[in-house]
């Protein structure tokens, strides 16, 4: 009697496990499918914030470069504004004032290196196409006979 309940019981364990991994079959033949869906669906998902992210730096870049071309069109309205005001501020001969500074400042500059280089040396400078006397080479002598050398103060 105990060894037909035990076979019993053993058959219907044998039953259950049956009946067990017939429904573990099944929930694995739908969830396999739903399973890959979710993977297609994450993968499109990674695609899509991909995009997005790409529409976004667009965006923002097609605003900056909005913005840099309206602030290009109002310099260059401001330009021609100044270019009118700065017309205005010609000396009587057309010429501009800090251009004519400019060009005095370099004179100076110029003639105090001059000055300089004569005072250092009997021989400034030589001449192969001069057009005088000796017809090919003249020499221009100018400065001190003493061989005392000073510094170049620059200005």
């Amino acid at each position: 009697m105990e060894n037909a309940r035990l076979q019993l019981s053993l058959e219907q364990s044998q039953r259950s496990e049956s009946s067990l991994l017939t429904a573990c079959g099944l929930l694995a033949g739908a969830l396999w499918p739903a399973f890959g869906r979710i993977r297609a669906l994450a993968s499109q998902r990674k695609i899509l914030s991909e995009y997005s992210r790409t529409l976004e730096s667009l965006r923002d870049q097609s605003n900056t470069l909005g913005e840099m071309l309206s602030n290009e069109m109002e310099g260059e309205k401001r330009e021609k504004e100044e270019s009118r005001a700065a017309k205005k501020q010609l000396l009587r001969d057309g010429r501009s004032p800090v251009l004519v500074f400019r060009v005095g400042v370099i004179a100076v500059i110029a003639a105090n290196r001059l000055r300089y280089f004569g005072s250092c040396s009997l021989k400034l400078f030589v001449s192969s196409e001069s057009p005088g006397e000796f017809s090919g080479m003249s020499i221009v002598c100018c400065g001190k006979t003493s061989k005392k050398t000073t510094d170049f103060k620059g200005g």
